[in-house]
């Protein structure tokens, strides 16, 4: 339609040129170049309403075209990442499944036993143990014939009771408990073994460790009373021994007083995934 309109307009100012060439025209003459031009006027005014609104129609094309495009690829990429998040969210919803309890002490148990075995190698082992009865059982750690850690929880947070008590020399074979009596025993030895040390220890209201008894039964025929096992004494073995606490002699009878039943080890032998189910 534009190229058309042009070319009238092109023809009638070919007409007007040429009327003018052949000299002077009448006034019915320039009547009608005058309303030739009106026409010509009238026809512009047409031709640039014409290509102004189509202009504006293809822009309005364009923006629609550009907002569809623009929408289609923000659902495509909505389409791309749900799988992913439905992914993730499936993983943690399973991970927290997998160690979720309703008992207070798991949750900061659990985050506990991940860090140690993070600081110390996948060979760590656990165990639940009750040496107070308190229904809240304490965490033991470590690594078996090298160290243990024992932890109880109150409060609302862990407390430390024994933090990488080593044991397998010096003749501590390791640390004993006796379920919930508040008792917990480790011995240890020196010059091959004819002196001992029996240290009994309990935890006390402020959640910590505190040794109520140290008791040392020479194997041994003390002759000069220095507590030494000296270079003429190491043949004098005896399985009758001395016991002593604090530096002053006691019995047999008193030394039994302090083994108030069956013990058994604090060192367990629980997996991180174990520990996890026995605490739901």
């Amino acid at each position: 339609m534009l190229k058309e309109k042009t070319a009238v307009l092109a023809c009638v100012l070919a007409s007007l040129f040429a009327f003018a060439s052949c000299g002077p025209v009448s006034e019915n003459t320039e009547l009608s170049v005058g309303n030739t031009t009106e026409s010509v006027s009238e026809t512009a005014a047409e031709t640039e309403e014409t290509t102004a609104a189509e202009t504006t129609e293809a822009e309005a094309v364009t923006t629609v075209v550009s907002e569809t495009v623009t929408s289609e690829t923000t659902a495509a990429e909505k389409v791309t990442e749900a799988p992913e998040t439905k992914a993730e969210t499936k993983a943690e919803t399973k991970a927290d499944a997998e160690t979720a309890s309703d008992k207070p002490y798991a949750a900061a148990y659990n985050e506990l036993a991940k860090k140690i075995i993070e600081e110390n190698g996948d060979d760590v082992t656990f165990a639940l143990i009750d040496i107070d009865g308190d229904d809240t059982p304490e965490l033991s750690a470590g690594k078996l014939g090298y160290w243990v850690s024992l932890y109880t929880y109150a409060d609302e947070k862990v407390h430390t009771l024994m933090d990488f008590y080593p044991y397998g020399v010096s003749g501590n074979i390791g640390y004993d408990y006796i379920p919930g009596q508040n008792y917990l025993h480790y011995s240890s030895a020196s010059n091959a073994g004819i002196i001992r040390y029996d240290n009994y220890m309990k935890v006390t209201g402020n959640h910590e460790l505190e040794t109520i008894a140290c008791i040392e039964a020479r194997f041994f025929d003390d002759k000069n009373g220095n507590g030494l096992a000296d270079q003429d004494e190491l043949d004098t073995y005896t399985e009758n021994a001395k016991y002593y606490k604090d530096g002053e002699e006691i019995t047999a009878e008193e030394v039994a007083s302090y083994n108030k039943g069956e013990s058994r080890e604090v060192a367990g032998k629980l997996s991180l995934e174990e520990l996890i189910s026995e605490m739901k």
